[in-house]
């Protein structure tokens, strides 16, 4: 049988947030004006169903590169300048230095299923052709629409193939609000759960992780994207929170599922569950 050697080639830790806090968030990060633009822009983009160039050692693929410091061509560059600019990112981020940020975007349609836990990775093929798997330093959800069940972040790991703890202690809920920023470690097992109401309209996510090196994976983004709308700082000083309402519960987490009953309770708002 054929063998398929992963090596986990990042050794950075996050110096993101602590191991007591694995997520923060940062509610209306825009005006109503800049919202809609940045919306604008991001279903500009989608309509264009560009696809990136294949590129022969890369495994994960379909996302785009906003390097630090360039020129921003859209409202999703801009806001990726935003973050990355505001003081705010950098004291959660304790300062880490970056090379720039991947970004892509999902979409659920009514019919859809939410999206299946996962960590954030770029994986690619090395010359004696095992997969180079490598994490980000920080993963992002920024939520265009309310629709859909919430983000859920669980405080577990995955190392060499298992999720470490094999149950997690505590996790973190985020329902989607419009103009809402969810940050968390960009090495932690994560998804979305079932709405407890069937959705109504498409989910919509921009979604950001920024990497200490660019990954493989990530194209530039070509020039039809470009539409140059920009996205002032006029909405205030970006700031984050950590989860406020504390949850304890003994509902099983293994299978990375919550029952209606509990979510029902923590219908709203980011809540930091505790399994007991």
């Amino acid at each position: 049988k054929a063998t398929v050697s992963v090596l986990y080639c990042n050794n950075i830790r996050n110096r993101m947030l602590s191991k007591e806090n694995i997520a923060e968030v940062a509610g209306k990060v825009f005006t109503e004006e800049e919202f809609t633009i940045l919306v604008q822009d991001l279903k500009t983009v989608i309509k264009l169903d560009y696809e990136c160039p294949e590129k022969p050692t890369a495994l994960t693929y379909g996302t785009f590169w906003k390097a630090e410091g360039s020129k921003d061509i859209n409202a999703i560059e801009s806001y990726i300048t935003k973050i990355s600019n505001s003081d705010a990112f950098k004291k959660v981020t304790d300062g880490a230095q970056y090379e720039g940020a991947e970004w892509w975007w999902q979409e659920q349609d009514p019919s859809d299923e939410p999206k299946e836990f996962h960590t954030d990775c770029d994986l690619h093929l090395l010359p004696d052709e095992s997969n180079c798997k490598v994490h980000p330093a920080v993963s992002s959800v920024f939520y265009c629409s309310q629709e859909g069940g919430p983000t859920c972040v669980y405080s577990q790991e995955m190392v060499a193939g298992d999720l470490v703890p094999a149950k997690p202690e505590k996790a973190v809920l985020s329902f989607p609000e419009p103009s809402k920023l969810l940050l968390f470690h960009g090495t932690l097992w994560h998804g979305v759960l079932a709405p407890l109401t069937p959705i109504k309209a498409l989910r919509l996510t921009l979604l950001v992780n920024w990497w200490p090196k660019r990954p493989n994976g990530p194209c530039d983004p070509p020039p039809s994207f470009a539409t140059l709308n920009r996205l002032g700082t006029e909405g205030g000083a970006l700031s984050f929170t950590r989860p406020v309402h504390r949850v304890a519960t003994n509902e099983d987490a293994f299978l990375h599922t919550l029952p209606a009953s509990l979510l029902t309770q923590i219908h709203n708002g980011v809540v930091e569950l505790h399994f007991e």
